[in-house]
């Protein structure tokens, strides 16, 4: 297996190598993966880009310090509307993915989210099933 490291520049592979014990545990700088506790200060269940150790079947992020607290509240708000965007593609509730994007600071104003929803499930129509 000395040869992983020249098959692609794609992560993955080193990283399935270890994980089936094809390779040895080696430490990896950004993986993304479940917090369960990296960072002390985000929810377990949120997505997160830290340094893991990867080995035979484990990949178990390393321990971080928690986020200040203003960079904490812009992770908060952009999970608080990844949840609900997630809510309102499952569900299908306009209302709520309506929401979701005018929450977000990218978008300017309700205006601008509502016809940027309408767009999308336009160009989209009869592969969603939004109410």
């Amino acid at each position: 297996m000395d040869d992983v490291d020249h098959l692609s520049g794609e992560g993955a592979i080193p990283i399935i190598c270890a994980t089936h014990g094809l390779t040895d545990a080696y430490d990896e700088i950004s993986v993304n993966i479940p917090n369960r506790g990296s960072i002390p200060n985000l929810p377990d269940n949120a997505l997160v880009e830290v340094p893991a150790r990867i080995s035979k079947r484990s990949i178990q992020g390393h321990s971080m310090s928690p986020l200040p607290s203003g960079v904490h509240s812009l992770v908060a708000r952009q999970q608080e509307i990844a949840e609900l965007a997630v809510e309102a593609a499952v569900e299908g509730n306009y209302a709520k993915a309506l929401q979701a994007l005018a929450i977000d600071p990218i978008i300017p104003d309700l205006l601008v989210a509502r016809q940027y929803l309408d767009d999308i499930l336009a160009s989209h129509k009869g592969l969603t099933r939004f109410t």
